[in-house]
């Protein structure tokens, strides 16, 4: 059973934006950001959803920006929007976000 014991390594993962999640932004529902997993529980917990684990800040905020904007971000400014959806649970009181994951078909 994982424990409230901080990681040795921190990790990474991406939850609902904290414009919407704090604050109810319209516009920002549909958007994640970057959050640090601390403990085993925190990573316990995201593992149990499928969110993404990422070993450094920066593969994770590069996830961040290909999440929010995933058909690129265009010559407008407008808000992100990721495709895949947001969990009950959550790590600093943002919902953990499950991406949307492509089947592949070998055959």
């Amino acid at each position: 059973m994982a424990s409230h014991k901080k990681l040795t390594e921190p990790k990474w993962t991406l939850v609902q934006h904290s414009a919407y999640g704090y604050q109810a932004k319209p516009g920002w529902d549909h958007a994640v950001e970057t959050r640090q997993i601390g403990t085993e529980v925190e990573l316990e917990r995201v593992k149990s959803v499928d969110g993404y684990v990422f070993d450094s800040y920066a593969e994770a905020d590069d996830q961040e920006m290909k999440s929010n904007y995933p058909d690129g971000a265009g010559d407008t400014l407008t808000y992100p929007y990721c495709k895949g959806t947001f969990s009950h649970k959550e790590i600093d009181g943002l919902k953990i976000y499950i991406p949307l994951m492509t089947k592949i078909v070998v055959g």
